[in-house]
């Protein structure tokens, strides 16, 4: 039942803009409104029923099913392949995807006009960024939540997500669930696809992030080339009038990005000139595990600062992890003494194992890859072993880029699976091996579990093993289903049982 709005007509009524009604004698759309969807299945009587055009399903195609399910009241980009009943009442909308996400902040109470929003976009290290932001606010006593790859969290509330950026619908009732929970702050992880797809409209950010750019999901079902990318990432800059912009002053295109920015721009960086400064990095190992240490420069003063999270780009991410707090109004001290402490699951997460190293990381594009394989070659390996894959279906360009990371950078690579989808295994892999010149420095093993075992098995003393691709993923797509599998579970599964058997 919606919080606010009585019925269909009431709700719409809430949209900046009006839809027009094209159908129906209109007595439907004044009855009680009890559920507002997207999925023909979670429709009924007393449902508004929003038809989503996707890139490989379309709403409008199960109008007919919504009705015969007892939903009367509908919002279309056309009108139906089927006629429906008299009784059926139609408003046409000239953009569903974005009406949906007004109509669901409405249908929730808008929820995140009581909170501080910070949404944070960019090809690489939302997740870290977000994280690390959620760690910093709890430990200083700001009740905070967090909505992004890892999932949703706030309090001692955990839950799984199908998407970085949820779901319109389902991303506004998280929110509400997180207000009525106590949350003042929340950390957004915002993807391109939810900017393309207008699933974050009207959430007033407080401050908003730009990590990196660089191409990525480019390919079928996902931006059609980098501009498009691009232009869709800069919407959050420019479209919601935050106050606050935050942007990498070392990212080659971070002008093009400052472009015509009517907010605040601080700027981060560690080689060029910028607001807020890392200098004088080292590689420092805390507990027989590998960090980084460095200076924090900003406008009050010098910060010595350690992060358990080793590499040069973890760096950049306690820099805007530190910039975006200080917007929020926490102090340095406070937020220097948290990254102390911080970790992010799935990103270089470490377990240690036969006196050698085990890191679990998402990174899952060739740039990723390179980053995380370099910074643990700087910790001298005996070996560096690499076990990586690449997703079926889309971003093809995936396959070739880390490919050549692996062979350039690890001693010795196990190909697997990472997200098939209907695609064979072995061809993904095949594509990916030929960027080895040669073929004794890696290994096809198409199930990642006995991949990630036989690593396992094989590491010795001093090995570090970088297991790229899933970070804290509960699951893998194959097929059309979403079979459970977690590196980690499968680490300490295979841990224990060699533990007993000694």
């Amino acid at each position: 039942m919606s919080l606010v709005f009585s019925c269909a007509k009431q709700l719409l009524a809430s949209l900046p803009w009006q839809p027009r009604t094209v159908a129906g004698t209109g007595v439907a759309a004044d009855l009680a409104l009890r559920s507002l969807c997207c999925d023909s299945r979670r429709a009924g009587e007393g449902s508004l029923f929003v038809c989503i055009r996707g890139a490989q399903s379309d709403g409008h195609h199960y109008i007919l099913s919504a009705y015969e399910a007892g939903c009367r009241c509908f919002l279309v980009e056309r009108l139906p392949d089927v006629a429906l009943p008299p009784d059926a009442y139609l408003f046409l909308s000239d953009n569903t995807h974005r009406d949906l996400a007004y109509l669901a902040a409405a249908f929730y109470g808008y929820p995140a006009r009581e909170m501080t929003i910070v949404g944070i976009t960019g090809t690489k290290g939302k997740t870290t960024v977000a994280m690390l932001c959620h760690t910093i606010a709890q430990q200083t006593g700001v009740p905070s939540g967090y909505i992004g790859t890892c999932g949703v969290r706030y309090g001692e509330v955990k839950k799984q997500t199908n998407n970085t950026t949820p779901g319109a619908l389902e991303l506004q009732q998280y929110l509400y669930e997180m207000r009525q929970a106590g949350v003042q702050t929340v950390f957004l992880e915002v993807s391109s696809q939810a900017l393309w797809q207008h699933r974050v409209d009207g959430i007033p950010f407080t401050a908003v992030a730009m990590t990196n750019l660089t191409p990525d999901h480019i390919g079928t079902h996902e931006h059609p080339d980098f501009d498009h990318y691009m232009a869709c990432k800069r919407r959050l800059l420019t479209e919601f009038g935050a106050p606050v912009v935050i942007l990498n002053a070392d990212d080659s295109l971070v002008d093009r990005m400052g472009e015509h920015l009517k907010a605040t721009v601080v700027r981060c960086g560690i080689r060029r000139a910028a607001d807020l400064r890392a200098a004088d990095l080292c590689h420092h190992t805390q507990n027989g595990l590998p960090g980084v240490a460095f200076i924090y420069r900003n406008a009050t003063g010098n910060f010595p600062v350690f992060l358990p999270l080793p590499g040069e780009h973890n760096v950049f991410n306690a820099l805007f992890a530190l910039a975006i707090t200080d917007a929020l109004g926490i102090r340095a001290e406070t937020a220097v003494a948290a990254l102390a402490q911080a970790t992010v699951p799935g990103r270089f997460e470490m377990i240690r194992f036969k006196e050698g190293l085990i890191v679990i990381d998402y990174a899952h594009n060739g740039a990723a890859l390179r980053a995380a394989l370099n910074t643990l070659r700087t910790y001298a390996p005996h070996r560096l072993l690499c076990l990586v894959g690449s997703v079926g279906e889309r971003t093809q360009c995936r396959r070739t880029e880390l490919g050549a990371a692996a062979s350039d950078l690890a001693d010795f690579t196990y190909l697997t699976a990472d997200d098939p989808g209907f695609e064979n295994v072995v061809d993904i892999c095949r594509d990916m091996a030929q960027a080895f010149e040669d073929d004794r420095r890696y290994r096809i093993i198409p199930d990642r579990a006995e991949a990630i075992c036989t690593a396992l098995d094989e590491l010795c003393a001093g090995d570090i093993l970088l297991l790229a691709g899933k970070g804290d993923e509960q699951f893998q797509k194959i097929g059309n289903e979403r079979i459970p599998h977690s590196d980690r579970a499968v680490v300490e599964t295979h841990i224990g049982a060699v533990s007993m058997s000694v």
